[in-house]
Parts: C-alpha cells; sequence; structure tokens
C-alpha cells in the first residue's frame, strides 16, 4: 500500500543502551575478554525486522550491533518479544537486556539507562493512503480526522503537541503492532496513520 506524508511531527534521536557505548570504546586489552551474549528485543514494526529463512534476524540494529561486535566482546540474540509494549515487559523484567529504535525522552530517561549517543534519527508524520484528497499541511482537511498509532510508541506525545499547536481535533486509535495498524489503514478503519 502506498502513502503519502501529510505533514512532518518531529526528529527524534534513536538510542542503544549505555553499556553499548561504553563497549564501543574498550581498551584491547579488554577485548579478549570472554565474549558476553546481550539479549536484544524484536517485535512487530512493519518491515524494520525481517525474519530470514534461517532464522536470523536482519535490521539496521542488527548491521549496527554487528559493528559493535567487531570491537568489544559481545555477541547478540534477537529474541522475538511479539510488541513494542511486550519488549518493554521483558526489558524491566531482565529477561532481555536491551530494546532498539527506543526514542529518547525525559520519562525513559529516568527508567532506562540511554546512550548519550545516537545511532540514528526517525521522523515522526501523519500519513494517508495515496488514494486520499489529502494535502501536505492541509490541516483543514484533516480536522476531526481518525489517527492509527502503535499503542505506546513516543509519537502519541508529539501527535498531541501537534493537535494543541494546530488546534486540530482527532480520534485516536491505538494498535499493538504496525501490521494491525497497516491493516487498519489499508481498509478504512483509520483516515491517517501517525508513524
Amino acid at each position: 500500500m502506498k502513502r503519502i506524508v501529510l505533514c512532518r511531527i518531529k526528529k527524534i534521536a534513536v538510542c542503544a543502551a549505555v553499556f553499548l557505548c561504553a563497549a564501543f570504546f574498550l581498551p584491547a586489552e579488554m577485548q579478549s575478554l570472554e565474549r558476553r551474549t546481550v539479549k536484544v528485543a524484536y517485535f512487530d514494526l512493519g518491515n524494520y525486522y525481517q525474519k530470514q529463512p534461517d532464522g536470523s534476524v536482519s535490521s539496521f540494529d542488527t548491521s549496527y550491533l554487528s559493528a559493535v561486535s567487531d570491537y568489544a566482546p559481545l555477541s547478540f540474540e534477537f529474541v522475538d518479544c511479539g510488541t513494542w509494549d511486550n519488549a518493554l515487559k521483558m526489558l524491566e523484567a531482565h529477561e532481555i537486556d536491551l530494546v532498539g529504535t527506543m526514542q529518547r525522552t525525559a520519562e525513559r530517561e529516568n527508567r532506562y539507562a540511554m546512550c548519550d549517543a545516537s545511532y540514528g534519527y526517525t521522523i515522526a508524520e501523519l500519513a494517508a493512503r495515496a488514494d486520499t484528497q489529502f494535502i501536505y499541511e492541509d490541516y483543514d482537511a484533516i480536522q476531526n480526522s481518525v489517527v492509527g498509532l502503535m499503542d505506546g510508541y513516543v509519537i502519541e506525545q508529539q501527535l498531541a503537541e501537534l493537535m494543541n499547536e494546530k488546534d486540530l481535533h482527532f480520534t485516536i486509535r491505538r494498535y499493538r503492532t504496525q501490521n494491525e495498524l497497516d491493516r487498519a489503514l489499508e481498509t478504512g478503519e483509520i483516515d491517517l496513520v501517525a508513524a
């Protein structure tokens, strides 16, 4: 399904856990230490994480962590957590060690060990199906639309700020997975996606 972007909401830094930043700069003598296995979450995020026929997972995260393992005594095991929300629960229960694609917020900085350096950026946006009549930044046209988003996703705060700034009123529907969110847009259950 082809989408069109209606407006950019905000650019958000994507961070990894603090031990990865420290591990990236380990002295040479530390490199000879026994490798530690780090359990890394992956979950339904549309096409971001792609499970391969051999059972391995590929994504920007796997490439990044592969480079880290070249410099640090770490190996990474990817654990299917199903949903973003479940990944956070498993992190807090110490069933996994790292959740990638986590965007920085004040609440998360207080709750989790966050890296000072970002390894990427995401752009938060409102998008619609390409076959709609919506036009980029036509806020009058999207007034009172039904907007879908991933439950627990940081974009909800940015969406609230956009609604306040532009005096927009939306009905918000939350979905557990990216696939459910995509289906809702495709079937017309929602008008827009906060992605």
